[in-house]
């Protein structure tokens, strides 16, 4: 599971959070693309995943492309 959330962590970030398929993160994970969806229900059971851990509320937006606010929050 560590490596299909950093695989889906730099994903987000570079491509994007509503152009990265649970597909595009099996690959650079090294599972089926069949493993990612019995982990994850879907992408967004994925990018709470990558987010999840942070606590930084400018952080997690940035990987899902939320827009903040000029005072922090989302």
């Amino acid at each position: 599971m560590k490596l299909i959330v950093e695989s889906a962590s730099e994903l987000f970030l570079g491509d994007g959070f509503a152009t990265t398929s649970l597909e595009a993160v099996a690959a650079p994970s090294g599972v089926s693309h069949r493993a990612v969806y019995s982990t994850f229900v879907g992408v967004g059971a994925l990018g709470s995943a990558v987010v999840g851990p942070r606590s930084r509320p400018d952080v997690a937006a940035s990987i899902i492309g939320i827009p903040m606010r000029s005072d922090g929050m989302s």
